[in-house]
């Protein structure tokens, strides 16, 4: 099972892009972030295969933002 990562703040882009990795590559376990920070912290807990990532987020990442 690949383990997938999206970091997007915009709903629908999320939608559609778990909607279209889900038919692609069934069976995958997708998980959802809505910021680098909450990113960061699931990286931290889990392994992903792949990390797809919104680079024009709102918030930005920095591992010094908690």
């Amino acid at each position: 099972m690949q383990k997938i990562l999206i970091v997007e703040d915009e709903k629908s882009i999320s939608n559609i892009l778990e909607n279209i990795l889900s038919e692609e590559i069934q069976g995958s376990e997708i998980t959802i972030a809505e910021n680098g920070l909450d990113a960061y912290k699931l990286i931290e807990k889990n392994d992903f295969d792949l990390i797809i990532s919104d680079i024009r987020s709102e918030e930005r990442f920095s591992r010094n933002a908690e």
